[in-house]
């Protein structure tokens, strides 16, 4: 499977990575730099949010439906 990468309007590419934290739970994080456990897809329950300021974040799908719910 490919890695899920994405390329923002200035042309950087940033890789979404995994590792382990101490407790053992997966940890997803976004990096400029490709080395590393590269993640093929998404973990379940989250998406990919973009921001205005060239920021890109790992959010879980209840904290953004949580306004529909309000």
């Amino acid at each position: 499977m490919q890695p899920i990468q994405y390329k923002n309007r200035k042309k950087q590419t940033y890789y979404l990575l995994q590792s382990v934290t101490k407790t053992g739970n997966p940890k997803y994080f976004f990096s400029m730099n490709g080395t590393g456990a590269l993640a093929d897809n998404v973990p379940d329950g989250f998406e990919i949010l973009y921001s205005i300021n060239l920021k890109q974040s790992l959010a879980s799908n209840l904290i953004n439906n949580w306004s529909s719910l309000c």
